[in-house]
């Protein structure tokens, strides 16, 4: 039985009008889930990087790269690997209510800092990290009173040692 699975994917496409769409398109008629999507311009402006967390069945990984991969605009992609791959996301957290201090230090603990603090006792705080250290930094916030989360979504970037990049 195969199992659902999310799969990071980078992708080095044309930075022109419509890249987004064809790419999210192509997901949607494949009834892939998008978790989550970060696109910026390289260091070549002609040239964006497109960072796509899919949730799909393990036995269809391939598929997807091979149809991705076929799409004009698709410059070079890769599946994200712990070995081959450096993978970050930042989140910015508010929370309210009495549970200021012990926010702070749990927050601080796992790598967050304070960013703004209100006098009505608001906090906001901001964490760059790996996805798994985020989910762990949110589960132990949502006691604390975190009422908004914004998530910037996962980037990644191939390892400089590692043969086959995909940089143009």
């Amino acid at each position: 039985m195969s199992m659902r699975t999310v799969q990071t994917l980078i992708l080095l496409v044309d930075n022109e009008f419509g890249v987004l769409t064809r790419v999210t398109a192509l997901v949607r008629r494949e009834g892939w889930n998008i978790k989550s999507l970060a696109v910026a311009e390289t260091m070549d402006p002609a040239v964006s990087r497109l960072t796509i967390s899919v949730e799909c069945i393990d036995s269809t990984l391939p598929h997807v790269l091979e149809r991705l991969g076929r799409l004009a605009c698709v410059r070079g992609i890769s599946a994200y690997a712990e070995a081959t791959h450096f993978s970050r996301e930042l989140i910015l957290v508010t929370l309210e209510g009495g549970e200021g201090e012990r926010a702070i230090k749990e927050a601080e603990g796992l790598g967050a800092r304070v960013i703004d603090r209100e006098e009505r006792g608001c906090l906001t705080l901001e964490f760059m990290g790996t996805p798994e250290q985020a989910e762990g930094l949110l589960a132990a916030l949502k006691s604390c009173g975190a009422v908004n989360v914004a998530r910037s979504g996962v980037v990644a970037l191939e390892r400089p040692a590692t043969k086959g990049r995909i940089e143009p």
